[in-house]
């Protein structure tokens, strides 16, 4: 269900956005705050730390699309990445828009289908993955760890299970250490 709508104070859906650098120009959060207060009630979640306007894009292209929008498009680089990787994914999984989250192509996609057989949660494994390396990571981490997938998660190449293997003995939690690890 729904939350119901809160009303804004008096103006405040209508207050200048301030400017957040000295030359004037606005910086990202503001730049997408400005384009998506009129849109979303919470635009300071969809904004939070973008560079560019293009969540508030891509929340305006994917509202019509999915219950999730601002899932699908916070921390979007493009405006149209995330969407890209939401429709090619509305056919090989119950839930696109967290596979999908802030991707900047089909890539999560193409993992997703790698993952497929390896893992229960090949969505969890692969969501804003920029190629197949996740699975590939989760294959080699396979037998190394309880956790492969918790190992692996994004991973941008099988570093987090080289590092794995360097660390164990080393230390209680390899896999703490090692999660994003981008060399061993």
């Amino acid at each position: 269900p729904a939350l119901p709508a809160r009303p804004l104070p008096p103006g405040a859906a209508r207050a200048e956005v301030p400017t957040l650098e000295p030359s004037g120009r606005k910086t990202g959060p503001a730049e997408c705050y400005a384009a998506a207060k009129d849109q979303t009630q919470f635009p300071p979640l969809l904004c939070a730390g973008a560079a560019t306007a293009a969540p508030a894009a891509c929340f305006a292209n994917a509202k019509s699309q999915t219950d999730f929008p601002a899932l699908l498009c916070s921390g979007a680089a493009s405006a149209d990445g995330p969407m890209a990787c939401f429709n090619a994914a509305r056919d090989v999984t119950r839930f696109p828009a967290l596979l999908c989250a802030g991707a900047a192509d089909a890539a999560p996609v193409e993992c997703f289908s790698a993952s497929k057989g390896l893992t229960d949660y090949p969505a969890l494994l692969c969501a804003g993955a920029a190629s197949a390396a996740p699975a590939d990571c989760f294959k080699a981490a396979k037998g190394l760890t309880n956790y492969p997938a918790l190992l692996c998660a994004g991973a941008a190449s099988s570093a987090p299970a080289d590092c794995f293997k360097a660390a164990k003995g080393l230390t209680n939690y390899p896999a703490l250490l090692c999660a994003g690890a981008a060399s061993n």
